[in-house]
């Protein structure tokens, strides 16, 4: 590099002890034909062991961006960081990509949005287990090959002795998508960036897939980055959450006060715009108005300014700040909605209900009370 299970256990004892990861000021431009683009906008965040942030926006928000940014293997010909990424109290941002490439797969892991361009088209499942077990844990060959079967059975894989033997092409989206997750935790990283795991799921797999991750972070004090555009994965499974738009955190804040109290329009409109099941059929869906800005061209004052419908004339002309209340709920908004003690939005105490199937596969051990729900068609691919 150049110069965020159901809700979880062990939430108190992640929250004590030095921070696994402190993200501060980090921006990551990168050069265009059609100039400068910053894709990340000073983030700021800390991660601790056995914690997971959910970081939740629009596509072209920035979210994939900062779990690159973050590992640093975005091409460093074309990309330029400023601020600070500190693992486990090392500085990451000056290291050279020779000295990072000995923590990616060993400490820090990444499980890729597209499952079939993260896998080698021409070699077999089980090789690409093998070279990383062996490359990381010094395994033998056979060793390796065992613990690769293993690891294919523990991400849900029917037959995995056999399907170690196939080549990526031979396998469904949803059987790709747990091989990339079974490559991502095989050396035990400490910490693990997961960016929208579940796109290629029924709901039942994504559910055990997820049960699985929360298991394995409980039991190795792992910390997780859960990246998803999935808001009843992000309502159950993290301990806090990090809303995004055009490149910036707009709110921060943990799950539970998020989804009870949500205070940027932003977030209130994606809630808002998830379709439920209380509707009559054909009711038209609430869709955010407009379109994400063009992160070369944008807007002055609030980036979500031409598409809210709270917008005042100071939102048009001075940038919102992130700013904290003082509990740890940070908003980047001139008027913020549901503050406590006004009447402005839902209220403080009105949590935010909408019905989703990926709640309830786990609602009797759902402690948020919360839930929502995709509808994505993409979410009904089982990949057997």
């Amino acid at each position: 590099m150049t110069t965020t299970s159901p809700p979880p256990s062990n939430s108190a004892s992640a929250s004590s002890g030095a921070p696994l990861l402190e993200v501060t000021n980090l921006s990551t431009t990168f050069t265009t034909p059609r100039g400068l683009i910053r894709a990340n906008d000073s983030i700021s965040f800390t991660l601790r062991r056995g914690e997971t942030i959910g970081v939740v926006g629009e596509t072209g928000s920035g979210k994939t961006v900062l779990g690159r940014s973050i590992l640093g293997v975005l091409p460093s010909r074309y990309t330029t960081y400023t601020g600070s990424v500190r693992f486990q109290g090392t500085e990451l941002t000056t290291q050279s990509r020779a000295e990072l490439a000995k923590l990616w797969g060993s400490e820090l892991s990444m499980v890729m949005q597209n499952p079939m361009t993260a896998l080698a088209p021409a070699r077999r499942i089980g090789q690409q287990l093998a070279d990383g077990l062996r490359h990381h844990l010094g395994m033998s060959r056979s060793e390796a090959k065992a613990e690769a079967i293993r690891l294919l059975y523990d991400v849900r894989i029917p037959d995995p002795e056999r399907r170690s033997k196939a080549f990526p092409y031979q396998l469904s989206g949803g059987l790709r998508q747990r091989v990339t997750i079974a490559l991502a935790l095989a050396a035990n990283p400490s910490l693990l960036i997961a960016d929208e795991i579940t796109t290629a799921l029924d709901v039942t797999v994504a559910a055990q897939i997820l049960d699985l991750l929360g298991r394995i972070r409980d039991e190795r004090a792992m910390g997780m980055i859960l990246v998803s555009h999935d808001l009843g994965v992000i309502a159950t499974r993290t301990d806090a959450v990090k809303v995004m738009y055009a490149g910036r955190i707009v709110e921060s804040a943990t799950t539970r006060a998020l989804f009870a109290s949500p205070r940027h329009p932003y977030t209130e409109a994606l809630l808002g715009s998830i379709p439920r099941h209380s509707h009559t059929p054909h009711t038209p869906l609430n869709a955010i108005p407009g379109a994400p800005p063009n992160l070369g061209r944008l807007p002055v004052g609030c980036s979500f300014a031409p598409r809210c419908a709270y917008a005042q004339d100071r939102c048009r002309e001075e940038r919102p700040e992130l700013v904290d209340d003082g509990t740890g709920h940070a908003v980047a908004c001139h008027f913020p909605r549901n503050l406590p003690g006004s009447s402005v939005g839902a209220g403080t105490n009105e949590a935010v209900r909408v019905e989703n199937k990926t709640a309830k596969v786990c609602e009797e051990r759902n402690a948020v009370d919360v839930s929502v729900a995709t509808g994505s068609p993409a979410a009904r691919e089982g990949g057997t």
